[in-house]
């Protein structure tokens, strides 16, 4: 599985729905500042790849109800959209929580701090490398869900997730898999250069202070995993759509269970025994 950090957006309807709704709005009002107003509910709902279409729709009319030539009214459609993006941008930042526009990929902001990596040893099903050390992270976003099927083949669209068992794990909302940490690298330089932001996978260290979120909890979000994640015990045989559990403290989905999650750094047995790290990279 594959799960990313950093980025924003929102649909609740469809692009047709709004069209028909905003033509009644503009059957009355044709002013600018209508279709400031048109733009900003537009930009919060519907996809960036329909802002061309947006021009195409209402610049004409700005152009004849106001006086403006064709290549003005553009402009000032296209302005007033940008604009009152980067206005949302800011406000779902600061709300925490972020959708990338052109995935549909939510993500949440996760307040850094310091935690105690590993588990005690008293634990049962522990690994021998997993002993006690305290790790301070900064302040990072994380994808509320593992990738899934739909969002991958926006960047590879013939991917195959294959089958278990004669169960498909090509679902849409699946999480995506037969991806090696190549792929999931490939993935966030993809979406990087798509949208202009920077993303990465998040480290081992990021990864576990975001499942436990404060918590001393065996699982992430519950000491019951019946709770929180997929397993044998009562999910045997296919992987499952995300997001159908509960989410830990920080609104994280399935942390624990249903599939690997690919991490920045390599595996190094002894590189948590050192003592205590601030925002460890990995070996």
């Amino acid at each position: 599985g594959l799960r990313k950090i950093l980025s924003i957006g929102k649909k609740r309807g469809t692009l047709e729905e709004y069209i028909a709704r905003f033509d009644i709005t503009l059957s009355v009002m044709q002013t600018p500042d209508s279709l400031k107003r048109i733009a900003y509910e537009l930009i919060e709902d519907v996809a960036a790849e329909n802002i061309r279409y947006i021009e195409i729709r209402y610049s004409p009319i700005l152009h004849t109800s106001n006086g403006m030539t064709l290549e003005e009214a553009v402009i000032y459609v296209r302005d007033g959209l940008k604009n009152q993006a980067a206005v949302l941008h800011k406000k779902q930042e600061s709300s925490g929580v972020w959708t990338e526009p052109s995935t549909g990929m939510k993500f949440r902001r996760i307040p850094g701090g310091r935690f105690r990596m590993g588990s005690p040893s008293s634990e049962e099903g522990r690994g021998s490398n997993e002993t006690p050390h305290t790790v301070s992270v900064g302040e990072f976003w994380l994808g509320e869900t593992e990738v899934t099927n739909r969002q991958y083949r926006l960047f590879k669209p013939g991917h195959d997730s294959g089958d278990y068992e004669g169960h498909s794990l090509n679902g849409d909302d699946q999480p995506v898999v037969e991806v090696n940490w190549h792929n999931a690298v490939a993935y966030a330089k993809w979406l990087s250069r798509k949208t202009g932001k920077r993303f990465r996978l998040p480290t081992e260290a990021e990864w576990e202070y975001a499942a436990r979120c404060g918590t001393d909890l065996r699982y992430a979000g519950s000491d019951d995993p019946n709770d929180v994640c997929w397993y044998n015990g009562n999910g045997p045989g296919s992987l499952h759509e995300v997001a159908l559990l509960a989410p830990n403290a920080c609104h994280l989905y399935d942390m624990s269970g249903n599939v690997y999650e690919w991490v920045w750094d390599w595996f190094d047995e002894s590189y948590y025994t050192g003592g205590d790290m601030t925002d460890p990279t990995g070996p």
